[in-house]
């Protein structure tokens, strides 16, 4: 049977452990019961709401393109170089990495439930998706952000 800490809800590993190796709770059965000190199932986390779900889903297959579209500008970029096209191909692979960097950083939001300072941020990306990442990119972003507005 797997325990976990009654205060962090870390996972006790070892079953003689007298603390918790996190936080440093007691895991001691002088208490009123040893059963009431460990919480014997995993700690509940917040579910997110399915529209944000779908936003982190959105945001990820969007990240995916963008990185793939990064490699190509970038391989094409250096192969073009001599040319000086080759460096406006170079700009649009660092601007894809950007947007894959930070969509992870969007999701991130979300999963903290900062929604508001999420969608903001997610406005900027998917305006520079559309210009410099390609219109793929900005349509997925754009879909993401209409569903911002299932969440409030």
């Amino acid at each position: 049977m797997i325990n976990y800490c009654p205060q962090c809800g870390k996972r006790i590993t070892e079953s003689n452990s007298k603390f918790c190796s996190a936080c440093g709770t007691s895991l001691q059965n002088n208490s009123d019961s040893y059963n009431q000190r460990i919480n014997w199932s995993k700690p509940e986390e917040k579910k997110l709401p399915a529209a944000a779900e779908t936003i982190i889903s959105l945001n990820n297959v969007a990240g995916i393109i963008s990185l793939l579209f990064a490699i190509f500008f970038l391989v094409i970029g250096i192969l073009t170089l001599i040319v000086f096209v080759g460096l406006f191909i170079l700009i649009f692979s660092v601007v894809n990495f950007l947007i894959r960097w930070k969509l992870n950083e969007i999701n991130t939001l979300i999963k903290e439930r900062k929604f508001n300072q999420a969608r903001n941020e997610q406005l900027i990306w998917m305006i520079l998706g559309f210009i410099l990442g390609g219109i793929i990119i900005g349509l997925i972003l754009l879909i993401a952000y209409i569903k911002y507005d299932d969440i409030r």
